[in-house]
Parts: structure tokens; C-alpha cells; sequence
């Protein structure tokens, strides 16, 4: 699967401050239309022999690119979109969408809203298109102290500490819970669980407490983590939602340190 997007306006991380365009000598006018054809042009050497694309900015002349991706057609194509033109867009060119772990559970509601009536628009057939949210979580019993974690978090990597308590899920096994399957309830079919500490803790947490109730039965912390993992699976899976909810664990040790293990049902 391939992520995309246009690019922010702010820095996307502390002391970052781009423009990216700038880094790569590209001005930032049409970077809408360069971003939009830069898609037919990828999707173009992904399926054709000899692609041909006559573009504003890119052309294609029949130049062979070998070897194609093992998908059919190429991987997926998820947006990262927030605003409505954006998820316009989301809805006539890609796969997928991921609401931002930045966002609050209320925008992601709404933004679900508007790509489903953009889909009728597009005449697409809703299961042509996943929907997902990036979900930062943090289970533990004592919730004031898991929100001043969150907080110490998002302040050094966001540098805003309240949007931890604007978007973050936190708390008791059971609070977690039901944060998460109201947002399936919202309509997402992938969950994108972002961890920022103690990620096997956390993943037994999850296997243990979160989704036993959703399975009828238990995991112990002497069980493999894979072994963990697809027990967290088989409980998201059984909320319903399309018989399958992807869900990838992310752990961000650092704030320049990245380090993720993705599985799916």
C-alpha cells in the first residue's frame, strides 16, 4: 500500500521547518496538479508496457518500466486528507483514507460523513474504498497519569501538549474499549493503533483486557507476541465490520525514530 498527500503547511516534525518543494528546488505552485498527475504517471508505469502520458508537468513516452508491482494494477493508493477538496480528491483517486491521529474522533465522524456522500457522487461502490483512523492509545488503569504521559508526548513531538487530550485514547481496558468500536461504529474498517510507550506492555494489554470481552477468552503474557497479536486480531475482526479489521501497532520510541510491525487479519 502507498500513503500520499500534497504536503502541510506547518513543520511535520520539531525544528523541521521546510518547505519540502524547497528542499527538492520544486516550486510550490500547482503543487495539486503535479500531485495529481504524479498519479496517473505511477499508475501508468505500474500498468502499461510502454506508458504514454501527455501531462502539464509530466510526460510519458512510451519508455518501459520493469518490473511491475507484484499487486495487479499496483498497490493501493490511501490519502491523508482533512480538508473537503482533499477528500474529494481521496474518493476520485485513491483506495483508501486514513483520518490523521491528530484529528478527534468528532472530525473523523464528520469527515467519514463526507467522503460517503462523495462516493455516491463518484458513482464508487463503498466497499471499493477503506476507511481507517490513526489512533493514538495508552491503556492503563490509572488515567490521570496515562493523559500527563500522553501530554509529555504530544508536547515534545507536536509541540502541543493538549491536543494529546483532544485526540488520544486512554484509560481503563474497558474505556478503550469503547473508544475504539465507536470509532468502527463511525465507520472505520482499519484501525492504525499508534503506541508510544512500553509497546509489548501495551500489546498485551491490548490482547488481555481490551478485546477479551470481545473473544470470550484470555491471553497470558507467556504467549508469543505474534501469538498476541493475532489474538487481538481475531477480536477486532469479530466487531463485524466487513469481517475484517486491519490493525497495525506503531511504536514511536523517538521523536526522530521510527519503528513499525504491521499485520493484518
Amino acid at each position: 500500500e502507498l500513503g500520499v498527500g500534497i504536503g502541510g503547511a506547518q513543520p511535520i516534525l520539531p525544528n523541521v521547518h521546510h518547505s519540502l518543494y524547497s528542499k527538492l528546488n520544486i516550486s510550490e505552485d500547482r503543487r495539486i496538479k503535479r500531485f495529481v498527475e504524479s498519479l496517473h504517471v505511477m499508475r501508468a508505469l505500474w500498468t502499461e508496457d510502454r506508458p504514454k502520458y501527455d501531462g502539464e508537468i509530466f510526460k510519458l513516452q512510451g519508455d518501459p518500466m520493469q518490473p511491475k508491482p507484484a499487486q495487479p494494477g499496483g498497490p493501493p493508493v490511501w490519502f491523508g486528507a482533512r480538508q473537503p477538496n482533499a477528500l474529494r480528491r481521496s474518493v476520485r483517486y485513491g483506495d483508501g483514507w486514513m483520518g490523521a491521529g491528530s484529528s478527534t474522533s468528532d472530525s473523523f465522524k464528520e469527515a467519514v460523513i463526507a467522503i460517503r456522500q462523495y462516493l455516491d457522487e463518484e458513482q464508487r461502490d463503498p466497499a471499493s474504498f477503506r476507511i481507517s483512523k490513526r489512533v493514538y492509545i495508552l491503556v492503563d488503569n490509572n488515567e490521570a497519569r496515562a493523559e500527563k504521559r500522553l501530554r509529555e508526548w504530544f508536547g515534545q513531538y507536536y509541540q502541543n501538549a493538549d491536543n494529546a487530550s483532544e485526540v488520544a485514547v486512554w484509560g481503563s481496558p474497558a474505556k478503550c474499549k469503547e473508544q475504539l468500536e465507536e470509532l468502527v461504529d463511525a465507520g472505520a474498517e482499519h484501525l492504525l493503533l499508534n503506541m508510544v510507550f512500553d509497546p509489548e506492555e501495551q500489546i498485551h494489554a491490548l490482547a488481555e483486557n481490551v478485546t477479551d470481552t470481545m473473544l470470550g477468552t484470555t491471553i497470558t503474557k507467556n504467549d508469543s507476541s505474534v501469538m498476541t497479536v493475532e489474538h487481538i486480531l481475531a477480536a477486532f475482526a469479530g466487531l463485524g465490520i466487513d469481517n475484517a479489521i486491519i490493525l497495525s501497532l506503531i511504536h514511536i520510541s523517538e521523536p526522530t525514530r521510527l519503528g513499525m510491525i504491521s499485520y493484518a487479519v
